[in-house]
């Protein structure tokens, strides 16, 4: 069954965020059960179409698992990054030069001067740590690539923190930029999505097409509506997979 659905389109915000992962294996099962038993008798479905009762029905889910399902934070608000014992000696040290300086109205004495080169002291502890970090990760990437390297590179190189890799190479050509570098692992993507299998049969593929465009077609013409038991419903769902990030519209198999 095609149903158009409109997916929420949130507004990236700048900096850092956090982030909450629902737990549902702390499920309140009559609470939720309570919630959608409530929820469902206000929409009358005869009068709507489809889509509109397919997202009143996805948003009933969603509010029901808001109230019966906790949610644990798996990303705090603010950076995160590593720090050696060095460098949270150097931010102490700039923390309370900046306080002492604040203490007295913010002067310009030698109390700014210290506050100064505490954070330059800071500031270039920051920087040698970081240039260590991306050369120990480059070494390690050149000497034993795997998935995982490769997936951390890309989280890199879109991050808003680090630095873009020092180069990448495809087919010969050196690529600098994080934008170039971008487009390389889309171009080495849709490579792979392209079937290269000899035993690939573009004929069966349109055979399918030809048969959901008649499908489509009947169901068009046809008055009677297709009939779906709650077995049928039941089974459906059963074949969900679990533990899987949720869909365009927030939802995932635990919901149903």
């Amino acid at each position: 069954m095609n149903v158009k659905s409109k997916p929420m389109n949130k507004a990236i915000k700048s900096g850092y965020v956090s982030k909450f992962k629902l737990q549902w294996k702390d499920l309140d099962s009559e609470t939720y059960h309570n919630h959608v038993s409530i929820e469902l008798p206000r929409h009358n479905i005869e009068s709507q179409s489809i889509e509109e009762s397919i997202n009143f029905l996805c948003n009933c889910l969603k509010k029901a698992a808001t109230v019966a399902v906790p949610s644990k934070i798996i990303k705090l608000k603010g950076p995160q990054f590593k720090a050696s014992p060095t460098t949270l000696t150097l931010l102490k040290i700039s923390k309370e030069k900046y306080q002492l300086w604040k203490s007295h109205v913010k002067k310009n004495d030698h109390l700014k001067t210290d506050k100064i080169l505490a954070q330059r002291n800071l500031r270039k502890q920051l920087r040698k740590e970081q240039f260590l970090d991306r050369t120990q990760f480059y070494n390690k990437l050149m000497d034993n690539p795997s998935n995982d390297m490769f997936h951390t590179l890309i989280r890199r190189n879109r991050g808003s923190r680090n630095k873009d890799a020092i180069c990448i190479m495809e087919n010969g050509k050196h690529h600098y930029s994080a934008t170039d570098q971008t487009n390389s692992f889309s171009r080495y993507f849709e490579d792979l999505t392209v079937p290269k299998d000899n035993g690939y049969d573009p004929e069966f593929l349109d055979l399918c097409n030809i048969r959901h465009n008649i499908f489509d077609e009947l169901c068009k013409q046809s008055s009677n509506e297709p009939q779906f038991s709650f077995q049928n419903i039941c089974d459906a769902i059963q074949q969900l997979h679990s533990g899987k990030a949720t869909d365009e519209l927030g939802l995932a198999a635990e919901h149903f």
